[in-house]
Protein backbone atom coordinates (compact mmCIF):
# COMPACT_ATOMS: atom_id res chain seq x y z
CA UNK A 1 0.00 0.00 0.00
CA UNK A 2 1.25 3.30 -1.05
CA UNK A 3 1.60 5.91 1.85
CA UNK A 4 -0.45 8.01 0.99
CA UNK A 5 -3.07 5.63 1.44
CA UNK A 6 -2.42 4.83 4.99
CA UNK A 7 -4.27 5.83 7.60
CA UNK A 8 -2.50 7.51 10.66
CA UNK A 9 -4.09 8.66 14.35
CA UNK A 10 -3.12 12.08 15.43
CA UNK A 11 -4.27 13.46 18.37
CA UNK A 12 -6.93 11.81 18.61
CA UNK A 13 -8.37 11.36 14.86
CA UNK A 14 -8.13 8.82 12.15
CA UNK A 15 -6.47 10.60 9.25
CA UNK A 16 -5.36 9.95 5.99
CA UNK A 17 -1.21 10.48 5.99
CA UNK A 18 -1.49 12.86 2.95
CA UNK A 19 -3.81 15.25 4.87
CA UNK A 20 -2.03 15.19 7.96
CA UNK A 21 -0.28 18.15 9.45
CA UNK A 22 2.40 18.81 12.15
CA UNK A 23 2.63 22.29 13.66
CA UNK A 24 6.03 23.77 12.90
CA UNK A 25 5.97 24.97 16.39
CA UNK A 26 5.98 20.62 17.24
CA UNK A 27 8.83 20.38 19.54
CA UNK A 28 9.69 16.91 18.55
CA UNK A 29 10.17 18.39 14.75
CA UNK A 30 12.00 21.53 16.16
CA UNK A 31 13.67 20.02 18.94
CA UNK A 32 13.57 16.00 19.03
CA UNK A 33 11.97 16.32 22.15
CA UNK A 34 9.88 13.50 22.44
CA UNK A 35 10.22 9.72 22.45
CA UNK A 36 8.72 6.79 20.52
CA UNK A 37 8.28 3.39 20.48
CA UNK A 38 8.61 0.89 17.68
CA UNK A 39 6.33 -2.89 17.96
CA UNK A 40 5.22 -5.72 15.89
CA UNK A 41 2.19 -7.17 15.22
CA UNK A 42 1.76 -11.00 14.29
CA UNK A 43 -2.38 -11.58 13.51
CA UNK A 44 -3.18 -8.62 15.03
CA UNK A 45 -1.54 -9.60 17.97
CA UNK A 46 1.22 -6.92 19.60
CA UNK A 47 4.78 -8.69 20.33
CA UNK A 48 5.24 -8.08 24.10
CA UNK A 49 2.88 -4.92 23.85
CA UNK A 50 2.98 -4.57 27.97
CA UNK A 51 6.79 -4.49 27.82
CA UNK A 52 6.43 -1.62 24.94
CA UNK A 53 4.24 0.29 26.61
CA UNK A 54 5.74 0.14 30.11
CA UNK A 55 8.92 1.41 28.02
CA UNK A 56 6.49 3.76 25.95
CA UNK A 57 5.74 5.33 29.37
CA UNK A 58 8.48 5.17 31.28
CA UNK A 59 10.16 7.33 28.30
CA UNK A 60 7.86 10.22 28.41
CA UNK A 61 8.14 10.21 33.13
CA UNK A 62 11.97 10.41 32.43
CA UNK A 63 11.49 12.82 29.77
CA UNK A 64 8.96 14.91 32.18
CA UNK A 65 5.94 14.44 29.27
CA UNK A 66 2.66 13.73 30.65
CA UNK A 67 1.31 10.63 28.49
CA UNK A 68 -2.32 10.34 28.93
CA UNK A 69 -2.99 7.81 27.10
CA UNK A 70 -3.21 4.63 28.81
CA UNK A 71 -1.93 1.09 27.98
CA UNK A 72 -5.68 0.01 26.67
CA UNK A 73 -6.19 3.14 25.01
CA UNK A 74 -3.41 2.76 22.87
CA UNK A 75 -4.16 -1.01 22.24
CA UNK A 76 -7.45 0.11 20.99
CA UNK A 77 -5.75 2.65 18.80
CA UNK A 78 -3.23 0.63 17.00
CA UNK A 79 -6.37 -2.13 16.92
CA UNK A 80 -8.20 0.44 14.87
CA UNK A 81 -5.02 1.18 12.59
CA UNK A 82 -4.32 -2.34 11.67
CA UNK A 83 -8.50 -2.60 10.72
CA UNK A 84 -8.17 0.56 8.80
CA UNK A 85 -5.18 0.00 6.82
CA UNK A 86 -6.52 -3.87 6.69
CA UNK A 87 -3.34 -5.16 8.19
CA UNK A 88 -2.14 -8.28 10.20
CA UNK A 89 1.15 -8.69 10.51
CA UNK A 90 2.77 -5.23 10.58
CA UNK A 91 5.25 -2.42 11.85
CA UNK A 92 3.54 -0.03 14.46
CA UNK A 93 5.29 3.36 15.19
CA UNK A 94 4.18 5.31 17.88
CA UNK A 95 5.71 8.76 18.26
CA UNK A 96 4.48 11.01 21.62
CA UNK A 97 6.37 15.21 21.76
CA UNK A 98 6.12 16.99 23.70
CA UNK A 99 3.86 19.20 21.77
CA UNK A 100 3.34 22.80 20.17
CA UNK A 101 4.42 25.79 22.08
CA UNK A 102 4.14 29.15 21.21
CA UNK A 103 7.70 30.03 22.42
CA UNK A 104 10.96 29.13 20.65
CA UNK A 105 14.05 28.02 23.11
CA UNK A 106 14.35 24.69 25.47
CA UNK A 107 12.65 25.96 27.71
CA UNK A 108 8.62 24.67 27.80
CA UNK A 109 5.42 25.22 29.21
CA UNK A 110 4.27 23.01 32.37
CA UNK A 111 1.00 23.22 30.76
CA UNK A 112 2.19 22.13 27.24
CA UNK A 113 -0.12 19.35 26.12
CA UNK A 114 1.46 15.92 24.17
CA UNK A 115 1.22 15.20 20.76
CA UNK A 116 0.96 11.58 19.69
CA UNK A 117 0.61 10.06 16.60
CA UNK A 118 1.09 6.47 15.69
CA UNK A 119 1.30 4.83 11.90
CA UNK A 120 1.65 1.32 10.62
CA UNK A 121 3.20 -0.44 7.86
CA UNK A 122 3.00 -4.28 6.43
CA UNK A 123 5.82 -6.03 8.04
CA UNK A 124 8.67 -6.69 6.04
CA UNK A 125 9.73 -9.96 5.21
CA UNK A 126 13.59 -10.58 6.06
CA UNK A 127 15.67 -12.99 3.76
CA UNK A 128 16.42 -16.59 5.09
CA UNK A 129 19.93 -15.80 3.73
CA UNK A 130 20.42 -13.66 6.38
CA UNK A 131 19.73 -16.28 9.14
CA UNK A 132 21.31 -18.61 7.19
CA UNK A 133 24.91 -17.12 6.57
CA UNK A 134 24.88 -14.66 8.87
CA UNK A 135 25.36 -10.54 8.56
CA UNK A 136 28.46 -8.40 8.83
CA UNK A 137 28.85 -5.56 11.52
CA UNK A 138 31.58 -2.78 12.28
CA UNK A 139 32.23 -0.40 14.71
CA UNK A 140 32.55 3.14 15.54
CA UNK A 141 33.40 5.43 18.54
CA UNK A 142 30.64 7.16 20.54
CA UNK A 143 30.23 9.36 23.82
CA UNK A 144 26.96 8.70 24.59
CA UNK A 145 27.31 5.51 27.14
CA UNK A 146 28.24 5.20 30.85
CA UNK A 147 25.45 7.09 31.68
CA UNK A 148 24.64 4.41 35.12
CA UNK A 149 20.88 4.63 34.17
CA UNK A 150 19.83 1.34 35.55
CA UNK A 151 16.76 0.93 33.88
CA UNK A 152 18.58 2.05 30.74
CA UNK A 153 17.88 5.14 28.42
CA UNK A 154 14.89 6.28 26.50
CA UNK A 155 13.75 5.96 23.32
CA UNK A 156 14.44 9.52 21.68
CA UNK A 157 13.37 11.51 18.62
CA UNK A 158 17.23 13.28 19.31
CA UNK A 159 18.20 10.27 17.03
CA UNK A 160 20.69 11.56 14.94
CA UNK A 161 23.64 10.08 15.67
CA UNK A 162 22.14 6.66 15.01
CA UNK A 163 20.88 7.78 11.78
CA UNK A 164 24.52 8.59 11.11
CA UNK A 165 26.41 5.33 12.04
CA UNK A 166 23.62 3.20 10.47
CA UNK A 167 24.46 4.65 7.10
CA UNK A 168 27.74 4.29 7.56
CA UNK A 169 27.00 1.13 8.00
CA UNK A 170 24.96 0.27 4.88
CA UNK A 171 27.42 2.35 3.14
CA UNK A 172 30.20 -0.48 4.18
CA UNK A 173 27.89 -3.21 3.53
CA UNK A 174 27.59 -3.92 7.24
CA UNK A 175 23.62 -4.90 8.82
CA UNK A 176 24.72 -2.23 11.44
CA UNK A 177 27.30 -0.36 13.23
CA UNK A 178 27.95 -1.39 17.01
CA UNK A 179 29.06 1.49 19.56
CA UNK A 180 32.14 1.90 21.55
CA UNK A 181 33.82 4.50 23.89
CA UNK A 182 36.88 5.39 23.50
CA UNK A 183 38.41 2.04 25.75
CA UNK A 184 36.64 0.11 23.04
CA UNK A 185 34.32 -1.18 25.56
CA UNK A 186 31.12 -2.60 23.71
CA UNK A 187 27.51 -1.08 24.08
CA UNK A 188 25.09 -1.72 21.18
CA UNK A 189 23.93 -1.37 17.68
CA UNK A 190 22.19 1.84 16.18
CA UNK A 191 18.91 -0.74 16.49
CA UNK A 192 20.06 -3.76 18.18
CA UNK A 193 21.83 -5.35 21.46
CA UNK A 194 24.66 -7.26 20.70
CA UNK A 195 25.30 -10.62 22.22
CA UNK A 196 28.30 -12.79 22.13
CA UNK A 197 29.24 -16.43 23.39
CA UNK A 198 32.26 -16.89 24.61
CA UNK A 199 33.01 -20.71 25.84
CA UNK A 200 29.13 -21.59 26.73
CA UNK A 201 28.60 -18.48 28.06
CA UNK A 202 25.87 -15.50 26.87
CA UNK A 203 27.40 -11.94 27.70
CA UNK A 204 25.50 -9.03 27.07
CA UNK A 205 26.18 -5.67 28.27
CA UNK A 206 24.24 -4.36 30.86
CA UNK A 207 21.32 -1.61 31.30
CA UNK A 208 23.27 0.20 33.78
CA UNK A 209 25.98 0.89 31.16
CA UNK A 210 23.19 3.06 29.20
CA UNK A 211 22.08 1.22 26.39
CA UNK A 212 18.62 0.72 25.43
CA UNK A 213 16.33 -2.16 27.42
CA UNK A 214 15.32 -3.68 24.52
CA UNK A 215 12.28 -6.05 24.90
CA UNK A 216 13.64 -8.87 22.63
CA UNK A 217 17.28 -8.39 24.39
CA UNK A 218 14.92 -8.99 27.99
CA UNK A 219 13.32 -12.28 25.99
CA UNK A 220 16.38 -13.82 25.10
CA UNK A 221 17.85 -13.52 28.33
CA UNK A 222 14.81 -14.91 29.91
CA UNK A 223 14.99 -18.04 26.81
CA UNK A 224 18.82 -19.08 27.52
CA UNK A 225 18.72 -18.87 30.83
CA UNK A 226 15.01 -20.77 31.84
CA UNK A 227 14.57 -22.80 28.43
CA UNK A 228 17.93 -23.53 27.25
CA UNK A 229 20.02 -23.71 30.60
CA UNK A 230 22.77 -21.53 29.30
CA UNK A 231 24.60 -19.42 31.46
CA UNK A 232 24.16 -15.63 31.18
CA UNK A 233 25.88 -12.76 32.42
CA UNK A 234 25.04 -8.96 31.94
CA UNK A 235 28.52 -7.42 31.20
CA UNK A 236 30.93 -5.19 29.74
CA UNK A 237 32.93 -6.12 27.44
CA UNK A 238 35.50 -4.83 24.27
CA UNK A 239 35.83 -4.89 20.68
CA UNK A 240 38.70 -7.33 21.20
CA UNK A 241 36.08 -10.02 23.14
CA UNK A 242 33.65 -9.50 20.15
CA UNK A 243 35.78 -10.29 16.92
CA UNK A 244 37.33 -13.55 19.41
CA UNK A 245 33.67 -14.67 20.28
CA UNK A 246 32.63 -17.65 19.50
CA UNK A 247 28.98 -16.76 18.24
CA UNK A 248 27.58 -12.88 18.21
CA UNK A 249 23.95 -12.50 17.41
CA UNK A 250 21.82 -9.39 17.34
CA UNK A 251 18.16 -8.66 18.42
CA UNK A 252 15.34 -6.34 18.13
CA UNK A 253 11.41 -6.34 17.54
CA UNK A 254 12.35 -6.61 13.73
CA UNK A 255 14.47 -9.34 13.59
CA UNK A 256 14.36 -10.91 16.61
CA UNK A 257 17.64 -13.20 16.76
CA UNK A 258 20.36 -12.20 13.88
CA UNK A 259 23.39 -13.84 13.70
CA UNK A 260 26.48 -12.20 12.81
CA UNK A 261 29.57 -13.83 11.02
CA UNK A 262 31.85 -10.96 10.57
CA UNK A 263 32.55 -8.52 12.76
CA UNK A 264 35.14 -6.10 10.74
CA UNK A 265 37.19 -8.00 9.10
CA UNK A 266 37.00 -10.93 11.77
CA UNK A 267 35.55 -14.35 10.71
CA UNK A 268 33.02 -14.99 13.41
CA UNK A 269 32.63 -19.33 13.68
CA UNK A 270 34.48 -19.73 10.52
CA UNK A 271 32.13 -17.77 8.90
CA UNK A 272 29.32 -20.15 9.74
CA UNK A 273 25.94 -19.40 12.05
CA UNK A 274 26.64 -20.97 15.83
CA UNK A 275 24.92 -24.20 17.46
CA UNK A 276 23.99 -21.89 20.71
CA UNK A 277 22.63 -19.21 18.32
CA UNK A 278 20.54 -21.25 16.08
CA UNK A 279 18.87 -22.80 19.38
CA UNK A 280 18.11 -19.27 20.75
CA UNK A 281 16.66 -18.15 17.27
CA UNK A 282 14.52 -21.48 17.06
CA UNK A 283 13.13 -21.05 20.74
CA UNK A 284 12.48 -18.03 20.22
CA UNK A 285 10.53 -18.39 17.06
CA UNK A 286 8.60 -21.71 18.55
CA UNK A 287 7.64 -19.90 21.78
CA UNK A 288 6.90 -16.64 20.09
CA UNK A 289 3.14 -17.29 21.10
CA UNK A 290 3.98 -17.02 24.89
CA UNK A 291 4.42 -13.20 24.38
CA UNK A 292 1.48 -12.05 22.22
CA UNK A 293 -0.73 -9.86 23.41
Amino acid sequence: MNSSYHIAYYNGKYIPESELTISPNDRGFLYGDGVFETMRTVGRRIISYKAHYDRLYDGCRRSDIKLSTSLSDLRTIIDDLLIKNKLSDAYVRVTVTRGSGDQFGFGYSKDIKPSLLAVVRQSKIIPDSLYEKGVKIDFQFSSMFNSHEKTGKTKSLSAQPYVIAKQKALDKQCYDMIFMDAFETVYEGTASNIFIIKNGMLLTPPLEAGILAGTTRARVIEIASQKLNIPVTQTTFSKSDVLQANEIFLTNTNIQVLPVTQAEKAIISSGKVGGLTQNILQTFRQSLIEILE
